[in-house]
Formats: C-alpha cells, structure tokens, sequence
C-alpha cells in the first residue's frame, strides 16, 4: 500500500489511485480469509490503508487532514462520489473454513504437480494514468455539467435523461487533434457529456472530416 501511495505519484486522479488500491486490497483480503483469524490481520492493516490514502489526498491538494475528511471521508473509509476505497474488515470478507486437501504422493500418482505462480509486483498498477489527472477532470465535468448527453442523436441511449456514472463518456467538442496546446483542449469548456453510441457517432465523422482537411 506504501506503493501505491507514493507521494511522488500526486500528478494521479483521485479514482485512478483508488481503483488501484483496491486491486491490491480486494487480492490481499481474499487471500487472509482463508487463515485462521484474518480479523486480527485485517485490524492491523486497516490503519495504514486509510491513513495511506488520506496523507496522499493531503499532499494532492495540499490541505489539512480536516479539510481532506470533510472532503472525502464516507462513514469508515474515503472515496469519490464514484468510487470509494475498501476498508479491510470481516464484514466485507468473510472467513472461509479450511478444507482438507488430498495431497499429491509422488510414488503412486501419474498428474504433475502444479506450483503457484510466483507474485511479482512488477506487474502491479499503482493508479498512473496514460494522461495524468483525467479521472478527475472526467469527475469534475459531470460535476459541472450533469449526467444528461449533450448530443442526443439517433442512437442516443439517454433521452434527455440522467445517464448513471459508469455510462457517461467526456467528448472534446473540438478534437485534440486540432490544438496545438494538448492542455487548451482539455478546459472544461472544450468537454461535453456523451453517451456511448453518440461519442462513437462523434468521433467517427471528426475522423472523417480530419482526412478531408489533410488531403
């Protein structure tokens, strides 16, 4: 979790190093349900989680811990208005019974044994974004503006009304790729709420009138 939480990653969206850490803690806690008292591990790590994640908020925004509880605090743990950070607990995660396993006797089976895989945390996603920040500009534009598309086309799926979080897509009304300054394109007032099937709409015929005016 100190990994994750690396203070030299504060350039990261909020969601972004959320839904990182909760890889790691949903795969951690699955894990310890399976011993004999995984509350008493779940006691010792819970601490460290929540302190982890309310220091690197501290340090994004540069606040106070009680400017950052008011902020994000929910009930026992932190998050977003769409997403929110597991809390280890066993309420969440249950403990599961041993079960007796047959063990292999290498002088009377015929089957290989299959080792586990060793973990590496080489491979781990620590919330580091292909563009930096925009989890949280995708955030604050439904703050901004609402959840209702803005084209509502053909095939819109919203009607003029509210689509849920997971369904909103943010579209540059002017394609990036017509800016020189990547930054000037991502201003809220370039960025409109979409549905699915309108932003595929949208930026099939950007595509199109981009490889007119390259011609």
């Amino acid at each position: 979790m100190r990994r994750v939480f690396n203070h030299s990653s504060i350039s990261d969206s909020v969601n972004a190093k959320i839904t990182a850490a909760n890889r790691v803690i949903r795969g951690w806690c699955q894990h310890y349900q399976a011993t004999s008292n995984p509350s008493a591990t779940f006691d010792k790590v819970r601490p460290e989680v929540f302190w982890g994640m309310a220091d690197w908020l501290g340090r994004k925004y540069e606040a106070k811990q009680s400017a950052i509880m008011e902020r994000f605090r929910q009930g026992d743990t932190l998050g977003t208005s769409t997403e929110k950070l597991i809390m280890p607990s066993i309420s969440m995660f249950k403990a599961k019974r041993h079960q007796v396993k047959i063990r292999h006797n290498p002088y009377t089976g015929s089957e290989q044994i299959t080792r586990e895989l060793l973990f590496s945390w080489d491979g781990l996603w620590d919330g580091t974004e292909t563009r930096q920040g925009w989890r949280d500009l995708r955030e604050e534009i439904m703050a901004l503006k609402g959840t209702i598309c803005a084209i509502q086309g053909p095939d819109c799926i919203s009607r003029g009304k509210p689509l849920h979080p997971s369904e909103v897509e943010i579209d540059h009304i002017i394609p990036r790729s017509r800016f020189r300054d990547p930054r000037a394109a991502d201003l809220p007032n370039n960025q409109q709420v979409v549905c699915t099937p309108c932003h595929r709409a949208k930026t099939k015929t950007d595509s199109k009138v981009l490889s007119r005016m390259q011609r």
